[in-house]
């Protein structure tokens, strides 16, 4: 059987179905794929060596960013997620400030469990208000200064030596 000589069209198809398949591109990878295509068509090993490093560099570079769309898009649904995870968890705890709210209780009366419903106590209502500040971040603090390492603030007083001398002369004429 006569050999036809490979278009580069060609190589690139057969190339990316030998990628599809899991084929890593690195090191002998390419001299198996150039000895695969030996068996059917006429190619010399310099265009086939070309050719490979070619069309493996944009199959990776589209596969990078087919990569990097699917973690960002991830991301975004997780972020999402949590957002809504959040938001269901307020309005539970907002659900459990209802006054018509009854929480299952147990006690023991002479020896024997007795369970009943009963309303939340002061304390119960403070800590449940609590929890939902935290989660809509109420706690957060609001100073933004800049600080040291050990967290102490930063002392913003300005280098009296080098600030022009028509300013130091009109400070020391506004506090004379």
């Amino acid at each position: 059987m006569a050999q036809r000589r490979i278009s580069d069209d060609q190589f690139k198809e057969l190339l990316l179905d030998e990628l599809r398949k899991g084929i890593d591109g690195i090191g002998h990878e390419r001299t198996k794929f150039y000895k695969t295509l030996q068996n059917d068509f006429s190619l010399d090993n310099t265009r086939a060596a070309k050719l490979y490093d070619k069309y493996f560099a944009e199959w990776s570079e589209l596969n990078n960013k087919a990569l990097n769309d699917t973690i960002v898009q991830e991301v975004k649904e997780s972020a999402i997620e949590s957002l809504k995870t959040k938001h269901l968890h307020i309005v539970e705890l907002e659900a459990l400030l209802e006054p018509d709210y009854r929480v299952d209780d147990v006690s023991v009366y002479m020896g024997v469990p007795v369970e009943y419903q009963r309303r939340l106590n002061p304390s119960e209502i403070v800590k449940i208000k609590a929890e939902i500040a935290k989660w809509r971040g109420l706690y957060e603090p609001t100073k933004v200064a800049e600080t040291k390492v050990d967290g102490t603030d930063v002392e913003n007083k300005p280098d009296i030596a080098k600030l022009p001398k028509e300013t130091l002369l009109q400070l020391l004429e506004t506090y004379k």
